[in-house]
């Protein structure tokens, strides 16, 4: 499984875009769709998606990862269902957690949901997830 990024290294974040005649996303961003209550990155009408969990037990950090749907079974503490698109304001929520960006030693920040913003995410950045809608996504893996 893999941690979302905010701000990593470009050269280290390098999706498969598929489609030569189009430009891969802008830098940073990523076309996402949700189904049946559950939020993917796009990879083409028919095709294999990667799937976003969020591990409900984990009270610290690193709780909001994605994988390869394709893999197998999920660790039960892993939850795929729970994310909505706000109609109104075109946000995306998972069970109304908020969003943190959490410094990593890495540099960047990595992506998380939590409960609230409790002694685990001192120094985390609280933020919204806003959408675009694209007529034409862009179909892209990304490593695992």
């Amino acid at each position: 499984m893999s941690w979302l990024w905010l701000g990593a290294n470009p050269d280290s974040v390098r999706p498969d875009c598929v489609e030569s005649s189009r430009p891969p996303p802008a830098d940073g961003a990523a076309t996402l769709f949700i189904s049946g209550y559950q939020l993917f990155l796009y990879n083409g009408d028919g095709q294999s998606h990667q799937q976003f969990t969020v591990d409900v037990d984990i009270k610290q950090q690193d709780n909001l990862k994605y994988f390869n749907n394709a893999n197998g079974k999920l660790d039960p503490s892993l939850k795929t269902k729970g994310w909505l698109l706000s109609p109104g304001e075109r946000t995306i929520s998972f069970n109304d957690f908020p969003f943190f960006a959490c410094p990593a030693d890495e540099g960047g920040y990595r992506l998380d949901l939590a409960r609230s913003q409790d002694e685990s995410h001192a120094g985390c950045i609280p933020f919204e997830v806003r959408t675009n809608e694209q007529d034409r996504p862009v179909r892209c893996m990304y490593t695992e």
